[in-house]
């Protein structure tokens, strides 16, 4: 255990994939975690008339899903 190496979210990114990411949440209590995820992308179909247009959402996935973000103007940095 004496070796362990404490990832980085450039090493993080590269063994999982996509771009290194983190999210920050303040819970009932005041208190912040912040959780190391990776960018993921969320694809949703909007139908305009007779098209049908896909549409896609970027967000930082840590195991919780999709998360809406409540700074940055609601905007994910992925």
């Amino acid at each position: 255990m004496k070796n362990l190496k404490k990832l980085s979210r450039n090493d993080l990114g590269n063994i999982l994939g996509g771009q290194a990411c983190t999210l920050s949440i303040q819970g009932s209590n005041g208190q912040w975690v912040t959780r190391t995820g990776t960018c993921e992308k969320k694809m949703e179909l909007i139908h305009v008339g007779e098209l049908t247009i896909p549409t896609f959402t970027s967000y930082c996935e840590t195991g919780l899903g999709q998360v809406n973000v409540t700074s940055n103007g609601g905007r994910s940095r992925c």
